[in-house]
């Protein structure tokens, strides 16, 4: 993942999301510039970028208006953060914990979830609000925000990834049926699924 670096903080951007034909998109990002600030700019009305923080916050910013939208704190760095749907996204941060927010009302949290003490490097959504989430300790495991609604809090991992011993995942991925990790013992790693064991 790219990073852009601006005075003391590093930012790791998200993907960004199209919120167009959403009706909350139209109260929570602001209306469209009148003029558009050049020629290279195209689609961006209706976007909003994640932005992933190392002072701790997590930004959602309106890219046709530049206008940051929201500003979520986390106690610690984050490091990664990714869509699990529509109004739902997920940030890893530097202590092991997993933010779910709502980004119509992110100023309170949907759940927090903390399997180690192990930053979380990276997120990959799966779909159906699941996604993958790799972590410094070595592990890679599978979970699904769907778990918080029907309050099965110690039920949270579906499965887990392995190989890597101890080593620090740096980035996991998927493409279609086949997940794939890139770990600090220089190996990339390929996991095939069959199409039902993941969300589409």
């Amino acid at each position: 993942m790219s990073e852009v670096t601006t005075g003391p903080t590093t930012l790791h951007p998200s993907k960004v999301w199209p919120l167009v034909d959403n009706l909350w998109c139209r109260d929570l990002i602001s209306p469209g510039r009148n003029a558009v600030s050049s020629e290279r700019e195209v689609g961006t009305e209706g976007k909003l970028l994640l932005l992933a923080k190392e002072d701790g916050f997590l930004d959602g910013v309106d890219v046709h208006n530049r206008k940051k939208v929201f500003q979520f704190k986390c106690p610690s760095a984050v490091n990664c953060c990714t869509f699990l749907s529509e109004y739902e996204a997920v940030a890893g941060t530097e202590d092991g914990s997993l933010w779910i927010l709502d980004v119509r009302s992110p100023s309170c949290p949907v759940g927090v979830f903390r399997r180690s003490s192990s930053p979380i490097l990276s997120l990959s959504a799966l779909g159906d609000r699941a996604f993958i989430a790799s972590t410094g300790g070595g592990s890679c495991f599978c979970w699904s925000a769907e778990l918080l609604n029907r309050g099965r809090r110690g039920e949270v991992t579906s499965w887990e990834l392995i190989g890597p011993d101890c080593e620090p995942i740096y980035s996991i991925c998927r493409s279609s049926n086949t997940v794939y990790s890139a770990c600090r013992d220089a190996n990339i790693r390929k996991y095939v699924f069959r199409q039902s064991e993941l969300s589409s």
